[in-house]
């Protein structure tokens, strides 16, 4: 687990280009949250975890606290966007 103090962790780009987000005030947890939050259906329909087990309402406060409590970085993963134009 990387952490604050290792020096890699200040909200530069990485090899990936995402930053590493850090601290109280960071988007990460609410964004991991809610990108569960819309997964969450399609998890329990497949069997994987239950509502219950997750708790999603507290997901993105329990999160920070554990990131913080541990001196932790997230990096959410890479995501690559394309577009094009089409002749009509």
């Amino acid at each position: 687990m990387m952490k604050w103090q290792d020096g890699h962790c200040r909200g530069q780009p990485n090899a990936l280009g995402a930053s590493s987000n850090i601290g109280p005030d960071s988007p990460v947890y609410d964004w991991l949250a809610a990108t569960l939050r819309s997964l969450l259906p399609a998890a329990e329909r497949l069997g994987v975890v239950t509502a219950a087990e997750v708790e999603i309402d507290t997901l993105a406060e329990r999160l920070r606290k554990e990131a913080l409590c541990h001196t932790a970085c997230l990096t959410p993963p890479p995501l690559i966007g394309a577009w094009t134009r089409t002749r009509v």
